[in-house]
């Protein structure tokens, strides 16, 4: 039996069109990570939709998770609170966008940075020229960063894409609030309208404004009851899950 299993958004040129064409009478089924590419997929009609399953992606490993939340990572920052936000330093995570709405709003918070990448002299960079470093921290990809985002007051993430958004899923199975951008093709799933999360739409300053207002403005109990039902959400992104639907849907 011959899977074919998606990875990210595909963007579907006519070669790939073509290929997938070619190969899809001789597929047992089509994995997708998200429900959003699920129904891409079946819009575009390259494969029977019956042939089509979500799969989650096998993120979460809650012994390791909550493990390695408990270790003390010294970090020595110049301050106590702060916002994180975890990813490579790409365009993709649009960590330049958080950059700036920081450079012109909430001028008593603060945010930490994780990660290495292609973008790193240039955000940096600009970092340094609006005198942002008391304000914003840069700092190297470390191997656990659980600890550092268990003492966040939430984290942020700006991608333009995702699938379906590991560090949103991660920092959710720890019980911390995330705020993420409506990008293709996780997020929104996963946040359900603002019941597991706060959600903006894409590089929109304004929505993003209004998002972290929201956050700022909810009471504990709420706060507490979006931990909750996203920490729920998280579990179907576990190892046994996806071994599970793995063992029904490939009948071994």
């Amino acid at each position: 039996k011959f899977v074919l299993r998606i990875s990210g958004f595909p963007k579907l040129n006519i070669f790939r069109k073509l290929l997938w064409k070619i190969i899809s009478k001789k597929l047992h089924l089509v994995f997708c990570p998200t429900e959003e590419t699920r129904n891409s997929l079946i819009e575009l009609g390259v494969f029977s939709e019956d042939k089509i399953v979500f799969l989650p992606d096998p993120i979460v490993k809650i012994s390791t998770i909550n493990f390695k939340k408990r270790k003390n990572e010294e970090l020595n920052l110049p301050f106590k609170d702060y916002f994180v936000s975890v990813g490579r330093l790409s365009k993709q995570k649009n960590q330049m966008f958080l950059i700036n709405f920081f450079k012109n709003n909430f001028e008593n918070e603060n945010l930490l940075i994780i990660g290495d990448g292609e973008l790193k002299d240039e955000l940096s960079f600009k970092i340094k020229s609006n005198n942002l470093q008391k304000r914003i921290i840069l700092i190297p990809y470390k191997k656990n960063i659980f600890n550092i985002i268990a003492n966040s007051k939430a984290v942020l993430v700006s991608s333009l894409w995702e699938d379906p958004g590991f560090v949103m899923i991660e920092s959710a199975a720890i019980g911390k609030v995330v705020v993420i951008s409506d990008c293709p093709s996780g997020p929104k799933e996963f946040i359900d309208f603002n019941k597991n999360g706060f959600i903006f739409k894409s590089n929109n300053e304004e929505s993003f404004l209004e998002s972290l207002n929201s956050f700022f403005k909810k009471s504990d109990h709420e706060i507490k009851k979006i931990k909750v039902n996203a920490k729920k959400k998280s579990k179907i992104y576990t190892q046994f899950n996806h071994y599970k639907i793995l063992k029904k849907k490939l009948n071994f």
